[in-house]
């Protein structure tokens, strides 16, 4: 959740092909730490905190280079065909029962090869016709304008449910 709300200054700051290599060095850096002494409590709780903060960032920064540099009319086919290479690695981890180790450095491999992949995005710009101004106010939206004169609603009998209102009064006996 910290990484989450950390995203939204970097990434007003900064373009997210500019930070999200240092945020996949980062993931890393943890990976290294739980393979090189995965016996050692704190420093596998740390480095856990350390990768949940990266995945923070790292989910709504993701979702923003997808709708940059995918087209709507392919995105969600595309991300499912992503998901099956995935999900064939989970059962692989599953049914061959790897040692901790050996899964943190494949983890680790993996968050290297994505940072040379973000190394290869970050030269490349994305099409501006794919670029969707709404998703641009949805996902980085300006501050706020107040400048809008908000109506007050005045009861009808449609949304009251058929009770007139500014006829109905109250009579209150004091004695």
């Amino acid at each position: 959740m910290l990484g989450t709300v950390v995203f939204k200054p970097l990434a007003k700051r900064f373009r997210v092909q500019s930070f999200l290599p240092v945020v996949i060095m980062v993931t890393v850096f943890s990976f290294c730490m739980l393979a090189i002494v995965p016996n050692v409590q704190p420093v596998v709780l740390g480095s856990f905190c350390l990768y949940e903060f990266c995945v923070g960032i790292y989910l709504p920064s993701i979702s923003l280079l997808r709708s940059q540099y995918l087209p709507d009319s392919v995105r969600a086919t595309l991300m499912n065909y992503f998901r099956v290479p995935r999900v064939a690695l989970m059962f692989i981890v599953i049914i061959w029962h790897l040692p901790l180790v050996v899964i943190f450095t494949f983890c680790g491999l993996m968050s290297v090869l994505t940072f040379v992949c973000l190394l290869i995005l970050r030269s490349m710009k994305p099409l501006e016709e794919y670029v969707e101004p709404s998703e641009k106010v949805v996902l980085l939206p300006e501050t706020p304008s107040y400048d809008l004169k908000l109506k007050q609603l005045q009861p009808t009998s449609e949304y009251s449910g058929g009770i007139d209102n500014k006829s109905t009064s109250l009579n209150i006996d004091n004695e």
